[in-house]
Order: C-alpha cells, then sequence, then structure tokens
C-alpha cells in the first residue's frame, strides 16, 4: 500500500474515523493497529522484523533506565543498540547476492534505534507498554519512507494524543495535497526522461549527461520531499506533527548548508550515533573531517551496498571537506573584491553552482554502476558549447513538444511554490526543528476568501489524479526511496 492507490485513501479514511471515535487514551491503539495494516497489507511476514525490531528496543529501554550511570550501562546500550541493526546489516548482506531488502527497514531500524539514544541519554523516559512502543515503530506515516523521527518528540504525541485544531487538519490536508503534486506532476513527469539518458547514455552527446544530472536531482528532491511533505500531513490530520525533512535544500548558498536542509532526519540520525560520538569537530580539524568521511560514508552504504553508492559517498565527504577548507579564502577573495554576502547576484550564482555540484555527485547514485557514473561524470566535466547547442529536449520526452512545455511549466511552478514556503529552522517548545515561513506567502493565502482557497487547491488535487489515473500500468505509486 502507498500513498497515491486508492486503498489509502480508504484505509485512511477509516483510520481518521476511527481514530476521533475512540477516547484519547486508546488512540495509539488504532496508530499500531494502523501500521500493522499499512506494513503488512500484501505480506503480512513483513511485520515479523518490525515486532522483532520493537522487542528489542521495548527490553533495551527498560534495561537502560534499571542501570547506573557508568561502563556497565554504556555496554548494554551499545549492546541493545547493536542487536536493533542486526537485521538491517544482513539484509544488506543479502542484497549483494539480489536479494530484496524489505521496503521500511532502513527507516524503522533506524527510529527504533533513535529511541534507544533517547532513552540512554536521558531525553526520554522508558516506554512500559510495549504496544504503543509498537506504534511509535511501526507509525504508518513514516516506516516506509521516513522522516526518521525522534523518539523524544514523537512518544510524547502518543502518550498523550491531543486534538488537532482545525488549522492543524487543514494545513496538513494542503500538505498532503502538495506532496502529491510533487510526486506526480515533477518527480513522474522527469522519470523517463532520466532513464532515457541514464540508461543509453553512450547514445547520445555529453549535453545530455549534463541535463540528466540535473534532471535526476530534481526528481529525486520531488520524490523524496513529495513523499515527506505527505507524511507529515496525513500524521497532522491525527494530530502529530513531525519535524520538516527538507527545507529549501535548492535554495542553498553552500554544499554544507544544502546538506543541513536535505533529508534533515537522517542527517540528524548521523549526526546524533556517528558523528558526535567520534568527537565531532571537537578534537581538531583534521579529525573534524575524517569524521565527516566516516559519517558519508556510512550514509552510502545505508542507501546501498553497491560500490557505486560507497562512491557517492566519499564524493560528497569530499566535496564537503573542500568546500569547508578553502570557504575562509573565498570569504577573504570577495571582501579584497568588496563584493557583500548578501549581494543578490552573488546569492544566485552560489545558489547554482550548489546545485550543479549536488548534481554531479547524484550521477553515482543514479547510475547503475560506478563505471557508468565515471563516464557520465567525465561526460558532463567535459561538457563544450556545441554540445550544449545541440541539446533538443523534446527527445527526452518522447518528442513531444507540448509535453516538454507542460512538464516545464510544472517544474517552474514547484520551484517557485519551494520559493515562497522559504524559512528558517528553530527550534519549538520542545527541542523540535520548526520551520518558520519567511515569506508571508502562507499567511496570505490563508487571509484569502475560502473560495479563492479551495478553487487552486481542487484544481491542482483534481490536474494530479487526473494525470495519475491517465498514465494507467506505466504509472509509478512507489517512490524512489523504498529501495533503502
Amino acid at each position: 500500500m502507498t500513498f497515491l492507490s486508492v486503498s489509502f485513501i480508504l484505509f485512511f479514511a477509516l483510520v481518521f474515523a476511527g481514530y476521533y471515535l475512540v477516547p484519547d487514551r486508546y488512540r495509539y491503539l488504532v496508530i499500531a493497529a494502523a501500521g500493522c495494516i499499512f506494513y503488512g497489507y500484501g505480506e503480512p511476514s513483513r511485520l515479523l522484523l518490525v515486532f522483532l525490531v520493537t522487542g528489542i528496543v521495548y527490553a533495551g529501554g527498560l534495561v537502560l533506565e534499571r542501570l547506573e550511570n557508568g561502563g556497565l550501562r554504556r555496554r548494554w546500550y551499545v549492546l541493545f543498540f547493536a542487536l536493533t541493526l542486526v537485521p538491517l546489516v544482513i539484509w544488506k548482506v543479502l542484497s549483494w547476492q539480489g536479494t530484496a531488502i524489505p521496503v521500511g527497514l532502513s527507516f524503522y531500524s533506524f527510529q527504533a534505534a533513535g529511541y534507544l539514544h533517547d532513552v540512554y541519554h536521558g531525553k526520554l523516559s522508558a516506554e512500559r507498554n510495549p504496544v504503543r512502543l509498537f506504534s511509535f515503530t511501526a507509525f504508518f506515516p513514516t516506516i516506509l519512507s521516513g522522516p526518521i523521527a525522534k523518539a523524544r518528540y514523537l512518544l510524547p504525541q502518543l502518550r498523550e494524543i491531543e486534538k488537532p485544531s482545525s488549522e492543524m487538519l487543514i494545513h496538513g490536508f494542503l500538505l498532503f495535497v502538495f506532496g502529491m503534486a510533487e510526486k506526480v506532476l515533477v518527480a513522474d513527469a522527469l522519470s523517463s526522461a532520466v532513464a532515457f539518458i541514464f540508461d543509453r547514455y553512450g547514445f547520445y552527446g555529453r549535453g545530455y549527461y549534463l541535463v540528466a544530472a540535473m534532471l535526476f536531482a530534481t526528481q529525486l528532491y520531488a520524490d523524496f520531499s513529495g513523499y515527506s511533505d505527505m507524511a507529515i500531513g496525513a500524521a497532522a490530520m491525527l494530530g502529530i506533527r513531525l519535524e520538516k525533512n527538507f527545507t529549501n535544500p535548492f535554495l542553498s548558498v553552500s554544499l554544507k548548508d544544502l546538506w543541513n536542509n536535505w533529508h534533515v532526519s537522517l542527517n540528524d540520525w548521523f549526526l546524533e550515533n556517528i558523528y558526535f560520538p567520534l568527537g565531532g569537530s571537537r578534537k581538531g580539524t583534521v579529525r573534524k573531517y575524517v569524521n565527516l568521511m566516516i559519517v558519508f560514508l556510512v550514509s552510502g552504504l545505508w542507501h546501498g551496498t553497491g560500490v557505486h553508492f560507497v562512491v557517492w559517498g566519499l564524493f560528497n565527504g569530499a566535496l564537503m571537506v573542500v568546500g569547508e577548507v578553502t570557504d575562509p579564502y573565498r570569504k577573504r577573495l570577495r571582501g579584497m573584491m568588496h563584493i557583500r554576502e548578501d549581494n543578490p547576484v552573488l546569492v544566485w550564482i552560489r545558489r547554482l553552482l550548489v546545485f550543479l555540484l549536488f548534481s554531479l555527485a547524484f550521477i553515482f547514485f543514479r547510475a547503475g554502476t560506478t563505471k557508468d557514473g565515471v563516464a557520465l561524470l567525465l561526460g558532463c566535466l567535459t561538457v563544450r558549447p556545441s554540445d550544449l547547442r545541440a541539446i533538443y529536449l523534446p527527445l527526452l520526452f518522447d518528442n513531444d513538444s507540448a509535453k516538454t512545455l507542460l512538464v516545464g511549466v510544472c517544474i517552474l511552478a514547484f520551484f517557485v511554490l519551494q520559493y515562497l514556503r522559504r524559512g528558517k529552522v528553530v527550534k519549538g517548545k520542545n527541542g523540535e526543528k520548526e520551520v518558520v515561513l519567511t515569506s508571508g506567502a502562507y499567511q496570505r493565502f490563508r487571509s484569502l476568501p475560502t473560495l479563492c482557497q479551495v478553487l487552486p487547491v481542487a484544481l491542482l488535487l483534481a490536474f494530479s489524479i487526473y494525470t495519475l489515473c491517465a498514465g494507467g500500468t506505466k504509472t509509478n505509486t512507489s517512490f524512489i526511496y523504498f529501495a533503502f
């Protein structure tokens, strides 16, 4: 079952009704049952792994809470933390032989391990109700592809579920619709064009390599951000707040800034459970960069066991290190040239360069092998003006100029809306990350007459559903990160 299926709409309608019919203290039972149905739909055996992981962290949390701080408690923490990740490691190893990893395993394993982290560090009391803990591990909006929720923020909401305000319900619905549009109108529209070049790159000029790289970066962002928005929106309609997973990464002016705003929940997990325990930046500059490379290496392995994923991780890590090392010199150069840091032209040039570097790095993410990734990357790096002039974009869209124009309009609208949704990250009342919109566009939209709000949302929803249905058997209702 995916968010883009009829079965999910019926499922969510029943969950929504049941959720608000039962007393507040029993709503976590509805969430737990919904997790079982959603994740076990069509393949109930997948639930066995969720039960196993939940059982490990349930026992681990109780043990850790009873032990005094010290070496023994730390050893038990490391043991339970490792045991939580054993199923994931086993399936990653099996994937080398071509065995598919159970969908969502990477996400709920990290979410469960994060629960142990919070209990160990005293940020959360151990959960004594195993069903409530299962409702956290198998929280259906996030179990397939995140965001990876922090236990210290999600579990308290499952312990004392609050009735959402009408504004929260509306905001959740709008997020769900917008996420659906991101996926259907942008990501899926670009999917065939990206595959057209990546799957037969040797037949086309180097200019197409560069176009395909940038289109894939856009496709991946729209696909994953779309899923995250739908997950956060679905949770909001149940009165549960999840942290934002993407905060306009393509408006970043540095790679460091971009990674702070891209797949935020996974990056936070790596920071808390790998980077900081290794010493972070506290043990000198060299150690800091080594720790950074280790994090990106692990990130590559988390995404896949192929060599090209390892190369992707290390390549991104190297770009980050180079960016940090050269940052003081670049600032000094801009100062000597009397160019202000907030100069609009400079800001947009930096944004474009960051997007280009990100797109080049993600070639290895999309390429089937390291060899293909290297060939595509070299093609992009050696592109000539004549290669760019030879590009004929309709070739990527079935030689259909009208379809090419429509996709271009959708992409432009997507980025314009992303720009209007820009904001800054602040800490909420419980320490969770919240995004405060700075453009004022959403507030202006919500202040419009009701009809002026309903009409564009209805049209966007109708166009998304029409596009989804028009695809027929070619419609792809899964998301890219289901593979990880």
